[in-house]
């Protein structure tokens, strides 16, 4: 005899269900059939402590209506895409990864760059072609995702702003012994730059969950979180692999140089968040 849980009430019954159905089905095909179950489960005489006898579990039901082959080629992309924003976070947070020790870089700062320019620019052609074709949307962009993205804009703008004005300030206090200690102005810049690096991703991770339960627009926070935090790893990489001692006309050239890659990523990023948006 197959044994019934606990009762649950119509609210929690469709609750569960559409935490499994969004997940499984994405948002469009979700919609319909948690309609579908939100007419079955107030059905007129329903007796709510019958519900799991009679609809059964909400997750199965939810697993029987699931196109396996749609949801494993989903997971797949899932898969790819988290890789890239965590590798991206992780970065950040940690500097080379962990082949750094084994890579021969040469002596060309763009061998760094592509290394996490090329992962990040696939991830987001991947994520806007698959929720273009494979998302929905309803109704005006969400408050919360206009929000989410104007922070992580401004956030990417504070790095710029900062990236820039970091060649101006003093790096380092030296001694009479040779040594010396970062200024606290540098430092403070630099753990901006380190945190934006990482919570962007993990923002845009965010927008990557949103995107497929609710609403495909909010894979536009995963395509700006992504660029923010690609510009703060060619910010933290080029910066730290400076010599603090060089002279005004010597950070002026490479500040030149940095913005020259910043500037058209900065770009790209903002017309890949526009096509997601649409």
């Amino acid at each position: 005899m197959k044994k019934v849980g606990k009762p649950l009430t119509g609210k929690q019954y469709l609750a569960k269900f559409s935490r499994s159905a969004r997940w499984r089905l994405g948002s469009g095909e979700a919609a319909e059939a948690i309609g579908d179950y939100r007419e079955m489960v107030y059905q007129e005489g329903r007796d709510e402590t019958r519900l799991l006898e009679e609809l059964g579990d909400p997750v199965q039901a939810a697993w029987m209506l699931t196109e396996v082959r749609e949801y494993k080629r989903w997971r797949r992309v899932f898969a790819v895409l988290l890789c890239c924003a965590l590798f991206c976070a992780e970065w950040s947070f940690a500097g080379l990864p962990f082949y750094g020790e084994v890579v021969h870089y040469g002596l060309y700062m763009e061998t760094k760059f592509l290394q996490f320019l090329l992962p990040a620019a696939l991830a987001v052609t991947l994520a806007v072609l698959w929720f273009r074709r494979e998302g929905s949307k309803s109704g005006p962009v969400p408050r919360r995702l206009v929000l989410a993205l104007a922070l992580t804009a401004l956030a990417g703008a504070a790095v710029l702003v900062q990236a820039w004005r970091c060649f101006d300030m003093t790096w380092d206090i030296m001694f009479d012994n040779g040594h010396g200690i970062r200024t606290y102005e540098f430092a403070a810049v630099m753990e901006l730059v380190i945190d934006v690096g990482f919570i962007a991703p993990l923002a845009g991770v965010a927008g990557l969950l949103l995107a497929r339960c609710y609403d495909r627009r909010w894979i536009a926070l995963f395509v700006l979180g992504l660029a923010v935090s690609v510009l703060c790893l060619m910010c933290q990489e080029l910066i730290f692999s400076v010599n603090p001692l060089c002279g005004p006309g010597e950070r002026a050239e490479i500040r030149v140089y940095l913005f020259r890659w910043l500037v058209p990523v900065g770009a790209v990023g903002l017309i890949g968040t526009g096509v997601a948006l649409k």
